[in-house]
Formats: structure tokens, sequence, C-alpha cells
């Protein structure tokens, strides 16, 4: 079986509409009311319904927390 491999997606020139890649957003200069204990519920309930063990576990829902953190805000 070959593995599947996303083409590549050229980031888009300013008036293109949006850019791509969209992550990292910015840094929030305030307090960032959309990163909260509820958005990391909400993805642990995503992976669960797509068949993924629940994220039960403090440790594991922190470590989610942080990935997901990373991915909004620090880049690659």
């Amino acid at each position: 079986m070959t593995a599947f491999t996303p083409a590549p997606v050229p980031a888009s020139l300013p008036g293109d509409g949006p850019l791509y890649p969209a992550y990292p957003v910015p840094w929030p200069e305030e307090c960032d009311d959309l990163f909260s204990p509820g958005l990391i519920v909400d993805v642990a309930l995503v992976l669960q319904q797509h068949g993924y063990p629940p994220v039960a576990d403090l440790r594991d829902q922190a470590a989610l927390g942080m990935h997901l953190y990373r991915f909004l805000y620090q880049g690659r």
C-alpha cells in the first residue's frame, strides 16, 4: 500500500484571499479567550469520535493542550 502524500499548498499572496498556511496565528496581545479548557475537551471528543481512545488522564489532557497551543501559536 502506498502512503498518502498531500499535495503542497502554495502560499497565497496578500489580496488573494486567505493566506495558506493559516497557522500559526499571531500571538494574542491580551488574554486569549479562544484557547480554553473547553477547546481541549472539544478536540479530545472529536478524537474519540474518530475511534481514538478517550483523553481521560490529566497528563494526556495537558499534552493535548500543549501540542494544540504550539500548533496554533508557535509555528513549525
